[in-house]
């Protein structure tokens, strides 16, 4: 299955911040991902330190990245990034 990297940052409902990437379908836009019947995305939590700053250049995803998922309601803002 095809998917495409999306890189976000996810502002929850809680206060944090969250820099990662998700995975839309061939065509899907991030909106519909939010729309969809789902009630948990799966994230891909990307360490924003120092030493991993080429999150924004880089959409290689193979390092000791951790899958979180998000609830849905604990997201009050979703960015492309």
């Amino acid at each position: 299955m095809d998917t495409t990297i999306c890189k976000v940052m996810l502002y929850l409902i809680d206060g944090r911040e969250i820099w990662g990437n998700v995975f839309l379908q061939p065509l899907q836009r991030l909106q519909e991902l939010l729309n969809d019947d789902r009630k948990f995305i799966p994230v891909v939590k990307v360490d924003m330190s120092p030493s991993n700053a080429n999150f924004i250049e880089n959409s290689n995803t193979k390092r000791n990245d951790i899958i979180i998922l998000v609830h849905k309601d604990a997201i009050l803002t979703i960015e492309e990034r």
